[in-house]
């Protein structure tokens, strides 16, 4: 084969491998963006009668060529699937329902933290100047602790799981960030106050 028949079979095995990763991105954001499962459908199947024609045109043009571009489909394909698969999991209800049964958790974690300060006398004589809202740090920490139990609250069915169910994709993420900013804010009071979470 000349040094042209090369660059041409080249061309074919990135524009196929580049096809096979933007239908695992296409199928993902749509996935992410809750689009209808047959929009889904279609991104995939438009995505593959791309890559079969580059793979078919190839295979006529040079057939000594056809299996190195099948397994390089193939070893492409692998990491497509897993991304569309972990999107998956992350967007159908199962997955939501999941997440927000562990953020409900580190939430209940990070308050049961602040109640020992709070609540317990021994926690309170450790560290006294982390239930003062005075201070920044402390203030902060209330703040972020009550956004996080507003939209836990503000999601409609038991422990906020009816939402996750009818697709509340969007109150999940809101809660988690407000989730993590709590347990960041907790942890900047506990060591303004001179106690770390080593110590805890």
């Amino acid at each position: 084969m000349s040094l042209t028949d090369y660059g041409q079979l080249g061309l074919s095995a990135v524009l196929a491998a580049g096809l096979v990763a933007l239908t695992a991105w296409a199928i993902g954001t749509a996935l992410r963006r809750q689009e209808r499962l047959d929009a889904v459908f279609w991104y995939g199947f438009a995505g593959l009668c791309c890559v079969a024609a580059v793979v078919l045109i190839a295979a006529v043009a040079y057939p000594a060529a056809a299996p190195a571009l099948i397994l390089l489909v193939l070893a492409c394909s692998l990491p497509a699937v897993l991304h569309v698969s972990r999107r998956w999991s992350e967007t159908s209800p199962s997955g939501r329902h999941r997440a927000w049964q562990e953020l409900t958790s580190r939430h209940d974690a990070a308050l049961a933290r602040w109640a020992r300060y709070e609540l317990d006398p021994a926690g309170h004589l450790e560290a006294p100047a982390i239930t003062d809202v005075r201070r920044a740090e402390t203030a902060a920490m209330i703040r972020a602790m009550r956004h996080a139990a507003q939209l836990r609250q503000a999601a409609p069915g038991p422990r906020g799981l009816g939402a996750v169910h009818r697709g509340g994709a969007a109150e999940l993420a809101a809660y988690s960030r407000a989730v993590a900013e709590f347990e960041r804010c907790l942890v900047a009071a506990e060591q303004a106050a001179g106690r770390g979470r080593s110590d805890s």
